[in-house]
């Protein structure tokens, strides 16, 4: 009976040490959820809870030792948001301004002409480029790419590489072998390699 009674409470009273945030990896992905991000720190355990920005992320794994976690983030508004870890004893972690949450996308495989279902879907860098619209977050999967890349009317544009095919992780990088050219309006590189 004693040795029920000291199980009981040992069980109820589990605690575990404050988790800590180290860094994330990839710090953005699109509004549509379904982006793969890794969490690096300590005192992540079963259990835990994952908000990125201001929508909760669904943990699919976290390491026996607790250095790591993988969560997918959910369908989400476009900004600039903390990420936050919440063990099950309430103790938390609060990584600021860690993640953002992009709008306007278009996605680029010149390997894959259905981009694994996602749209709008292009094969060419050019091509996305020149569709109408401004301020597009032009997401490549990974690899190299030898076509020349111009952009010639006032607009700005963000090229994301290192994509892979399903466009759910950002840890690759997307080579290019000519650098991209902006006569007019601008373009911005993440995640890119310019090696001629």
């Amino acid at each position: 009976m004693l040795i029920s009674l000291l199980t009981v409470i040992l069980s109820t009273n589990l605690c575990f040490a404050a988790p800590t945030i180290t860094s994330i990896t990839p710090t953005s992905g699109p509004v549509g959820g379904g982006t793969e991000v890794t969490v690096y720190g300590t005192g992540f355990v079963d259990g835990t809870n994952v908000y990125i920005g201001w929508c909760q992320a669904t943990v699919t794994y976290v390491a026996p030792d607790g250095t790591s976690l993988k969560c997918t983030t959910s369908s989400c508004s476009a900004g600039v948001g903390d990420v936050v870890v919440s063990n099950p004893d309430n103790q938390s972690a609060t990584l600021k301004d860690a993640f953002t949450y992009f709008a306007n996308i278009i996605y680029v495989n010149k390997n894959d002409s259905t981009c694994d279902g996602k749209k709008p879907c292009y094969t060419s860098i050019q091509d996305a480029i020149n569709r109408p619209g401004s301020g597009y977050n032009i997401l490549k999967s990974g690899g190299t790419y030898t076509e020349p890349i111009s952009l010639n009317e006032s607009k700005t544009v963000t090229l994301k590489g290192g994509w892979d095919s399903s466009f759910k992780n950002q840890s690759e990088t997307t080579i290019l072998r000519n650098a991209p050219k902006a006569p007019q309006g601008s373009i911005t590189l993440q995640m890119l390699r310019i090696i001629p």
